[in-house]
């Protein structure tokens, strides 16, 4: 009953919707960005792209070793046990399931971003926003689903990296939301706070961090090295 507003990089889930429909809280709700959940793995990891049911089989442990003749062994680093980032992986690529339990978990993302750029065979999940500066570590893996198909001029299952304008066009298949989550009805500092998020400047804020603004307009440029007729 302390807690006026948060920010939430996902959805609220059915088990904290009922906490607050049993508690008789209303809420209002804001999408103010979106995120994403990127894939990313020691730079000796022989793969840099996977399709969704591979990672299903990689993060619950039905396969343990990458491919290849040396047959490296996966190391897997997830987030703590309140990582929004876990819940949106679980949901969307386990179907609620769990981790393999042989999972590091990292309460900090810059200490699982340090662990898979310094273990050989590692592989681990970490927010989009986390990317920025830090690519020449890691391989930032290519994801593919088979229900991902812009239009029928693109083939079935192409692969996207967790790049911001394919967040935007919602090419990637691991998007994560980013909502704010209030209790005032009121005009006051709350309210004040949301408006600037949804605002030009406060959009601007989410951008130079990484993520992909929600309220704003997005001008995607496309460069290419083919000549132009």
């Amino acid at each position: 009953d302390s807690i006026r507003t948060i920010v939430c990089a996902r959805e609220l889930n059915k088990e904290e919707r009922d906490a607050l429909a049993a508690a008789k809280v209303s809420i209002q709700e804001y999408l103010v960005a979106r995120s994403a959940v990127a894939v990313i793995a020691h730079r000796g990891v022989p793969v840099t792209q996977l399709r969704v049911g591979q990672l299903d089989t990689i993060f619950s442990g039905m396969i343990t070793r990458w491919p290849g003749k040396r047959g490296m062994m996966i190391e897997l680093a997830v987030g703590g046990v309140n990582s929004s980032i876990n819940e949106v992986f679980r949901r969307s690529i386990l179907k609620g399931g769990g981790f393999d339990r042989a999972a590091r978990s990292f309460s900090a993302s810059k200490e699982l971003l340090s662990y898979v750029s310094g273990t050989p065979g590692a592989v681990g999940i970490l927010g989009l926003n986390w990317l920025t500066g830090n690519e020449a570590d890691v391989n930032v893996i290519d994801l593919a689903s088979s229900s991902m198909r812009p239009d029928s001029t693109y083939a079935p299952e192409a692969y996207y990296s967790p790049h911001p304008a394919y967040v935007y066009q919602g090419y990637y298949p691991l998007i994560a939301p980013v909502y704010v989550y209030t209790r005032n009805i009121e005009q006051d500092v709350s309210m004040g706070f949301i408006a600037y998020l949804t605002s030009a400047a406060g959009q601007k804020v989410f951008q130079k961090d990484g993520l992909v603004p929600a309220t704003m307009p997005v001008r995607l440029v496309h460069l290419t090295s083919q000549q132009v007729n």
